[in-house]
């Protein structure tokens, strides 16, 4: 005496196993362009900051922007501000905007100028007070970049000021090139012409 053994034979509607199988394919799919996208930013964020201080951008100025630590000087607002342009943090640029310098804030140029611009680096000049027991302080910089293959050079002096324990952008003023001098001997009158000629200076290119 035995007993019989029975397969059931389950029959899926050809709409359920469509159904099924667009749902497995959309979740594969989203998992990898999820992956992607943390590969993204783990790349992202492990490459050299772009404020050039040699650090790993996770390690610099990504936490300020982020907003998990505090700048404790200028010169970090300074880089961490460099590296939102760079990055289109737009919003942590008007963040760090002092409120008397609000009224010269255009974020559709800022964007612009952030977007349409391809940063090559920042070079920090000099700085003047702007530490942790300072309310205000400046930093001279410039910040290299290229638009439309073109190379341009921001050179400015950045006023910062301190307010409930941050750091805040003030104003800035561009800073001119400054003249060059001739450091060749200065010519006499009566001296023979530097062209050569034989003559005095006063008979020759000196008239």
């Amino acid at each position: 005496m035995g007993i019989k053994g029975y397969i059931i034979r389950w029959h899926i509607p050809d709409t359920v196993r469509d159904k099924l199988a667009q749902t497995v394919q959309a979740g594969l799919k989203h998992y990898k362009l999820n992956t992607q996208i943390k590969t993204k930013q783990e790349h992202k964020r492990m490459k050299p900051c772009p404020c050039c201080s040699t650090l790993p951008y996770s390690q610099c100025c990504e936490p300020i922007i982020r907003g998990t630590v505090s700048a404790t000087t200028a010169e970090q607002v300074m880089r961490s501000r460099y590296t939102a342009y760079a990055q289109g943090e737009i919003g942590y640029l008007k963040e760090t905007t002092h409120p008397d310098g609000m009224a010269d804030f255009d974020e559709q140029a800022t964007r612009s100028w952030s977007e349409n611009s391809l940063w090559k680096g920042l070079e920090i000049l000099t700085t003047e007070a702007g530490g942790p027991e300072d309310t205000q302080g400046s930093v001279e910089f410039i910040a290299r970049f290229t638009q439309k293959d073109v190379e341009h050079k921001h050179h400015e002096l950045a006023i910062f000021k301190r307010e409930n324990d941050r750091w805040l952008f003030l104003d800035g003023n561009p800073v001119k090139p400054k003249p060059m001098k001739n450091s060749a001997p200065k010519i006499g009158r009566n001296d023979p012409c530097p062209c050569n000629s034989g003559k005095k200076y006063k008979k020759c290119c000196g008239k």
